[in-house]
């Protein structure tokens, strides 16, 4: 029916039904109107009274003013009982209701247990009901409740929104299942429910975006934590409002068996978390971060965003959920652009519950996930658990889960979304609570949170007592006593504060005796706490009057917890993969460096320049186990596998890190290319299992894993489907602690026995200059179509390659201008490397002169002194776009400072004849070249050469200038050996190598020595046979600039194939060499 014509004839059933002056009219004049809207209807609707519905039921049920609705008995919506009364008033309603459940009764006793709504209405204003019982057979009107569920009245909303809520109570869709990939794919980046819902959104940002000030800063606060570095970007703010409101509202449908909220009160119920206090879940939502929507400025857009939601929602069954459906879309929505994959990565369902299933013994133990993200391991521990307590008593049940399975985040986001999957899988336990439930997640941070302090100048308590303070601004903190903190009715308590507060800003006058009174007799509260008590809620009064306060109340009950939260049994979770460096609050550097090194030495002092490298995540495992875990307590968290080899983790395997924790389980996620799990993580991955106060004892049981999967997130029971049919395999090994010179990994594969000595070429080898940002110096000559190039001075413009390698903030850069010769060099980067060979050197433009035997870097000013125009025009525009981007940096670090960080490019030498190099990094070749100063002193070929000043290696390889051609030919070819190769994977992490190749027992090259010059002598023919095959194989290329990736991958494949006999021969003579 075209909305027009709906419009007319609700016009003429308001009319009519306003004016009925009886019941039984009301219900035909409805019964009319149902009938002529939904005629075209191709549901097997069935409209009337009930005697008319159900014939053999008249002698129970004959009632003009009662209509049943019939539709499938399977279907959840289309069945509806609705009586009509002449008003709403409190005893017609209570006499509507009491029909309902008796007619519900019946209906339930002689047609089974279909699931209807029940409707209480004058004609206008329409009450749902959701009829419960857990009665099972028998039902009587007593053993039935009437849950609310929505209401609406179609005098106060528009024809399309009564249509729409008509549609749904009376058709009946057949729904579906929903997964986390439906989820995503119809609310996630590229569906239109996201982008009418932040254009919606962004207008009710600008209309209240100056009243809610303090919530969007204490937004950005806590996200500074989770990703290292501020967060004000205010359309990742709306993104979280959209996902927290979407969560909301299937909390609530689901838990309603699909019944979808119409009205703007039951949505305003939802939003501001009443209907689920009136649920007894009292946490779920109280004033968040998010719920900024329900503010009566703003009003209009939060119902706006919700309807648009629940539009997309009806066609799923929310009751089958047996997954964290939201972790998808979480990842896809929670981060900001600039993040590139760190931080954060969701465990998938089935990892979850192999985890769960390894540590979860007990089912009463009390379990902590201190990095809870989405919820997923505390959704996946509570399924687990109640399939273990089935026979308790539901009461018993919830109880158990609510004291023994905690969470803790510092996403403001997190939090509410992994409440919603705590709510969710606890599933039909909830529907029979007795009493009220606590959810047990707390926004706070695990690693660096409040510990109580002794009395300060704010604190004029004649008693010497520990406070937590918590500071707002420069301005305000809000202090409270350390024994209210600790107390059960903490909660409780900052309520009371807050509404002394909110009465307080509203009259300065407003007296505290009552305030007093009520926290001394209720609560205990002394005379010196209440002083600190006091001070604080008259601050908060201050911020609410002042608009800068509605979120505090909120953090207090949270931010404390993991001080007064006890210990564990077991802990559990896939905490932050986020590296030190990517932390840029300097304070907060300190604070995790102090810990990391003297507090859990999982670094010595001396080994300081790993600390950029650190991963927090191992940080998270030592921390976690010292505060929360119980002696004997067992830990499990899914870490980045680069725990069995990267330096910066040693302490951790050699197991000398602070607290004692023994390893007792390995899961090997990601062992190489092939032996791994696919699709998982972005990085290679595995779970380290582990004991409190036991030691490791070697070797470590380790399960490898190995399978494509159909899609990341599936169920365990998936996995074991497809370890039945062979797609799936897990293998058993014993993981030692190896040692390679100085360098101790975890391996499992078959150990070969090397001398005992580290390589003296460890002190040789250099790394080359960090040549960046890339679109600032890498260059390609621009060629006019009839004029030659300009050889003195040749035009040059940032290359397109440097473009695509830049990071995000560079890629748009491009520099253009004409360039003295002077400043033209060769350089050549990692990827550039093959076997014994290398790809066409690059082209760059440098602020480097050379000056007697040794490079200097010359600023703009030198330049200009020089009468050098073009090149101090290029150091200009570098400048500025450094200045530009980096901000405030730029001061700490120019780009001049940058470029020759620790002497990088000072210390190269521009006379020498001939440079060995290998890639820094690699995950699956080591590859050497030997570079010729006749070759490396121009680029380009014919009339497109350019004669460059020499050549500079960038920071992608390590260089050493051979004193001899042989000396060269001896250490490419043991580089490029796949024996040396096979024994660097034991202790290379993912992609570093670096100089990790140097643990190898390699000896200086001796000439008197037969076995180096035989290996010498099959590194120059390897270098003449890879010389020629490349030749060959550029021919099928247009452009060694169009080289990706994947192509320089092939061409190292063909190479190798190409002189593998050489190659083998190789191997034989470097094993002698390096074995014991």
């Amino acid at each position: 029916m075209e909305i027009e014509e709906f419009d007319a004839r609700l016009k003429e059933y308001s009319h009519d039904v306003a004016g009925a002056n009886t019941e039984s009219m009301k219900a035909f004049y409805f019964l009319e109107f149902v009938r002529s809207v939904f005629r075209n209807s191709d549901s097997a609707l069935v409209a009337n009274t009930p005697h008319k519905v159900f014939p053999d039921l008249e002698r129970y049920i004959k009632s003009e003013k009662t209509v049943i609705v019939k539709g499938r008995v399977d279907a959840f919506l289309g069945n509806l009982i609705i009586e009509f009364e002449g008003n709403l008033r409190q005893a017609k309603m209570e006499e509507a209701t009491r029909q309902l459940k008796q007619y519900t009764s019946i209906l339930w006793n002689n047609h089974g247990r279909v699931d209807y709504l029940c409707l209480a209405t004058d004609g206008l204003s329409f009450f749902i009901f959701r009829p419960k019982s857990e009665a099972t057979e028998n039902y009587t009107p007593g053993s039935i409740q009437l849950q609310p569920v929505d209401e609406f009245d179609i005098r106060k909303e528009s024809a399309r929104t009564i249509l729409k809520q008509l549609e749904r109570y009376m058709l009946y869709p057949a729904l579906r299942p929903v997964t986390g990939e439906d989820i995503a794919r119809d609310f996630g980046t590229n569906s239109l429910v996201l982008s009418y819902s932040i254009d919606v959104l962004k207008r009710a940002w600008n209309k209240i975006k100056d009243e809610i000030t303090v919530v969007h800063n204490e937004w950005s606060k806590y996200l500074s934590i989770v990703y290292g570095s501020e967060v004000k970007n205010e359309e990742l703010f709306l993104k979280h409002t959209y996902l927290a409101t979407l969560a909301k509202l299937m909390v609530y449908t689901y838990y309603q068996s699909n019944t979808l909220p119409t009205s703007r009160e039951v949505i305003n119920k939802i939003l501001k978390g009443d209907v689920f206090r009136e649920w007894g879940v009292e946490n779920f939502l109280i004033e968040d971060f998010f719920s900024w929507i329900i503010k009566d400025s703003v009003n209009e857009e939060g119902i706006e965003v919700s309807r648009r939601i629940l539009d997309a929602l009806e066609r799923y069954d929310l009751t089958k959920l047996n997954e964290d459906i939201f972790k998808e879309l979480y990842q896809e929505l929670v981060d900001p652009t600039e993040r590139h994959a760190l931080g954060e990565f969701y465990t998938p369902d089935w990892l979850a519950e192999m985890m769960v299933e390894e540590v979860v013994t007990n089912p009463t133990a009390r379990i902590l996930d201190p990095s809870c993200g989405s919820g997923t391991f505390l959704a996946a521990t509570i399924r687990y658990k109640l399939s273990k307590l089935s026979g308790k008593r539901a009461g018993d049940q919830i109880k158990i889960i609510s004291t023994t399975v905690v969470g803790i985040d510092v996403h403001p986001l997190a939090v509410l979304i992994s409440k919603a999957n705590y709510l969710m899988a606890l599933g039909d336990m909830l529907s029979k609570l007795g009493g009220k439930i606590f959810i047990p997640i707390y926004m706070a941070d695990s690693i660096t949170f409040p510990v109580p302090s002794k009395s300060i100048a704010t604190y004029s308590a004649r008693e010497n007592e520990d406070v937590y303070v918590y500071t707002v601004d420069n301005r305000t903190q809000l202090i409270l006593p350390q024994a209210i903190i600790d107390a059960e009715s903490v909660d409780f308590v900052i309520d009371i504060i807050k509404d002394y507060a909110i009465k307080k800003s509203a009259n300065a006058d407003f007296s505290s005796k009552g305030f007093q009174a009520l926290l001394q007799k209720g609560y205990g509260i002394t005379n010196d706490q209440f002083d600190v008590i006091l001070a604080t809620a008259n601050a908060l009064a201050d911020l609410i009057k002042n608009k800068r306060d509605s979120i505090h109340p909120f953090i207090l009950k949270n931010i404390y917890k993991p001080s007064m939260i006890g210990k564990f049994d077991i802990i559990i979770g896939n905490p932050p993969w986020l590296s030190y460096k990517d932390v840029r609050s300097v304070d907060r550097q300190r604070k995790l460096k102090e810990i990391i090194i003297q507090k859990y030495r999982l670094l010595d002092s001396s080994e300081e320049k790993l600390l950029t490298h650190m991963e927090m995540a191992t940080l998270f495992f030592a921390r976690c186990s010292d505060i929360f875990l119980n002696e004997e307590g067992k830990i499990a968290f899914v870490l980045p596998r680069s725990v069995f080899n990267s330096d910066q983790h040693e302490r951790f395997r050699d197991n000398t890190f602070i607290p004692q924790v023994g390893f007792t389980l390995l899961f090997d996620l990601e062992k190489n290319q092939r032996e791994r799990v696919s699709p998982l993580f972005s990085i290679e991955s595995c779970v380290v299992f582990g004991q409190k106060g036991a030691k490791t004892k070697y070797p470590i049981n380790t399960r490898l894993m190995i399978g494509r999967l159909p899609s990341k997130n599936v169920t365990l029971e998936v996995i074991r489907s497809r370890i039945e049919t062979g797609a799936f395999k897990i293998t058993s090994h014993s993981t030692q602690l190896t040692v390679i010179g100085k360098r101790k990994t975890w391996s499992y594969d078959k150990q070969t026995e090397l001398k005992k000595a580290r390589s003296p070429y460890m002190q040789l080898f250099r790394q080359g200059a960090t040549i960046v940002p890339r679109s600032f110096w890498f260059v390609e000559v621009v060629e006019h179509p009839k004029f030659p190039i300009d050889l003195a001075e040749p035009y040059v413009q940032t290359s397109k390659r440097a473009q695509e390698m830049g990071k995000t903030d560079y890629k748009s850069i491009v520099i253009q201008n004409k360039v003295e010769k002077d400043y033209l060099y060769s350089s050549i980067l990692g990827s550039d490397l093959l076997p014994f060979c290398n790809l066409p050197y690059r082209l760059t433009v440098l602020p480097v002169s050379v000056s007697d035997k040794s490079f200097r870097i010359i600023t703009k000013e030198t330049a200009e002194m020089r009468a050098h125009k073009h090149m101090q025009q290029w150091l200009e525009q570098a400048e500025n776009n450094w200045s530009k981007i980096r901000g405030q940096k730029a001061e700490k670090m120019t780009i001049y400072e940058r470029l020759d960080r620790g002497k990088a490019i000072s210390n190269q030498d521009p006379l020498a004849k001939l440079v060995v190099v290998y890639n820094a990094t690699g995950r699956k070749n080591l590859v050497a070249s030997l570079l010729h100063s006749d070759e490396f002193h121009k680029v380009g070929e014919g009339q497109r050469s350019i004669a460059t000043q020499g050549f500079i290696c960038d920071h992608k390889a390590y260089m050493y200038y051979p004193k001899s051609s042989d000396e060269a030919y001896y250490l490419i070819a043991i580089l490029n050996s796949n024996f040396v190769f096979s024994i660097l994977l034991k202790i290379k992490s993912a992609r570093g190598i670096h100089k990790k190749i140097w643990e190898l027992p390699i000896p200086l090259y001796d000439k008197d020595n037969p076995l180096h010059r035989a290996i010498s002598k099959l590194g120059m023919i390897c270098e003449q046979k890879a010389r020629k095959l490349l030749d060959e194989e550029l021919r099928h290329f247009g452009s060694t600039e169009s080289l990706h990736t994947g192509a320089t991958g092939k061409l190292r494949k063909v190479l190798r194939e190409g002189i593998k006999k050489e190659l083998d021969e190789i191997d034989k003579h470097v094993a002698s060499l390096l074995k014991a």
